[in-house]
């Protein structure tokens, strides 16, 4: 337990998305001499608040200002700074008593089906983030005339939401104009949803 260590460790948590600032949290509330670092591969902190939550969706991404009060002079953030590229676990290993990973998914998984590979075909992560604006998410995706969730979750939800919502519904969402006219433009005229359950059984939370 940290009450029974005489020394205050120095820490190290990978990742700044909820999962490692939380941690950095917690570990502050339970110890408040510790030293934590927050490393990200991206410039800003937040992970998946920041580029994963829909954007009309201000009231989740609010968690933020909770959040961004662990960063003072005992809790640092460094970004721009990727494991195994910039810094190995070694180097994290000899330089902090503690090393917590809290990195998360950082790519969309495949359906593992014959065509998941086919232009057309794009991950609900690398949506989102495009719609938020990450820095390595590249163009947003060409929506087509008709198209087809495979998911029936929260952030299928999102995507419809994103897809089928009018212009003036946006209102106080930060999602930017270009992205709005791009969507509303090549938005679909029809949208499936290939789910395993039936409605009423769906996983996704009845606010979305």
């Amino acid at each position: 337990p940290l009450s029974e260590v005489d020394v205050a460790p120095r820490v190290a948590v990978v990742g700044a998305g909820p999962s490692g600032c939380f941690t950095a949290q917690q570990l502050r509330k339970q110890w408040p001499e510790v030293e934590v670092t927050v490393f990200d591969r991206l410039p800003t902190p937040f992970g998946l608040l920041r580029y994963g939550v829909a954007p009309d969706h201000q009231g989740t991404k609010n968690v933020i200002r909770q959040l961004s009060r662990v960063f003072d002079d005992r809790t640092r953030f460094v970004g721009n700074i990727e494991l195994g590229r910039n810094l190995s676990i070694e180097d994290l290993r000899a330089a902090f008593d503690v090393v917590v990973l809290a990195t998360g998914l950082s790519g969309d998984r495949r359906l593992g089906i014959p065509g998941d590979d086919l232009p057309g075909i794009v991950g609900s992560g690398r949506f989102t983030r495009c719609v938020n604006d990450h820095p390595a998410a590249g163009d947003l995706p060409t929506v087509g005339r008709r198209v087809v969730l495979v998911g029936g979750g929260n952030v299928a939800m999102d995507i419809i939401r994103l897809l089928s919502k009018q212009p003036d519904e946006f209102t106080g969402s930060d999602l930017h104009p270009d992205t709005l006219g791009r969507l509303r433009s090549e938005g679909p005229r029809r949208i499936d949803v290939v789910v395993r359950s039936t409605p009423t059984d769906a996983k996704f939370d009845p606010v979305m």
